[in-house]
């Protein structure tokens, strides 16, 4: 260790007289040459104060796209969305965006590249939900000056048409309930056509969330925070739950995973989503005559309008048979 120096190195006289400092940066041996000792250091602090210099100006190391999309969602996602949400967004980064978009450096990526890519997912669904999640952790990198620009902004967000649910008719509910006969999954089942929870929001009911004294079931909502809420223990629904209820009603009713109940729904009812059995209760309840505000609230919808034009199929039947009432006498 040279003093005064405060970096590794050795000095030797050369044979001409000159002295000779060699030092190490960056893996390469450099040498510096003076007359006498108080000259070799002067030249010494005017090269490092240039590596300093140069090391300051150096460009940052550049965040790949797959170390981004990690350190976004564990620094900005994991807290600030549900479980549900969180899972989906891993599997869309581990499922499609790994699968065709390559792990390059974030700001290598082109608007032309981009669109290409997306198109090679065959899922509109999932093509559109890739592009948002991209999307969004370049804006955050934009703001955190890891890139000059964010190439999505002028990528065009893929289109996908929302597969409006197709509610089961009076004979394919008979049908489904005598298939459901002794299967583990009937009580499941029953439960969403009772009740129009969605299927997570089935999964996710516990004893506890029962009343049957207030008669009044609490809904952990899934898919937003307005979505949790208190709806009616309905008849059937309370019949059903009362039916399957164990002597220690305690924790999940129905302990299945997502999957399962998918697989087994498909199964029992190829012609038709899980989803399917939500659209079944509200279209039950419209053409029985029940106000489509309250249909909004049972299905917790923010937005009448969103029950109106969800169900237009069943709401246009009931507006017929209430004008077969005007017919005259």
């Amino acid at each position: 260790m040279l003093i005064n120096l405060d970096i590794k190195g050795s000095v030797r006289e050369r044979a001409d007289g000159l002295l000779e400092l060699r030092v190490w940066v960056d893996g390469a041996r450099k040498s510096i040459y003076g007359r006498t000792e108080e000259e070799l250091l002067q030249k010494f602090k005017i090269m490092r104060r240039r590596w300093k210099k140069r090391e300051e100006n150096k460009p940052a190391e550049q965040e790949t796209l797959y170390g981004w999309l990690d350190k976004w969602v564990r620094l900005y996602k994991t807290d600030s969305v549900k479980p549900r949400t969180l899972s989906a967004i891993k599997s869309c980064i581990t499922v499609h965006i790994h699968a065709h978009f390559e792990n390059a450096p974030l700001n290598r990526l082109a608007p032309l590249q981009i669109e290409e890519k997306l198109k090679q997912i065959e899922s509109s669904r999932m093509r559109k939900y890739s592009y948002q999640i991209l999307n969004e952790a370049y804006k955050k990198a934009l703001q955190l000056k890891l890139i000059k620009e964010n190439p999505f902004a002028l990528v065009d967000v893929p289109r996908h048409k929302e597969r409006k649910g197709t509610p089961l008719t009076l004979e394919e509910q008979a049908q489904l309930k005598a298939a459901l006969l002794g299967s583990p999954f009937r009580g499941y089942f029953l439960f969403l056509l009772y009740s129009g929870c969605r299927r997570c929001e089935g999964l996710a009911v516990r004893w506890e969330d029962v009343s049957f004294e207030k008669r009044r079931l609490f809904v952990r909502g899934t898919k937003t925070e307005l979505s949790s809420d208190y709806i009616p223990l309905f008849e059937e629904l309370a019949e059903l739950l009362q039916e399957i209820k164990p002597t220690e009603a305690v924790g999940l009713i129905f302990p299945f995973a997502p999957h399962q109940v998918e697989r087994a729904f498909k199964e029992l009812c190829p012609n038709h989503h899980i989803h399917d059995l939500r659209h079944t209760f509200a279209t039950n309840c419209l053409e029985s005559g029940v106000e489509l505000k309250a249909v909004q609230a049972w299905l917790r919808h923010s937005n009448i309008g969103t029950t109106a034009d969800t169900y237009a199929h069943a709401t246009d039947k009931f507006i017929m048979q209430e004008a077969e009432k005007l017919k005259k006498k």
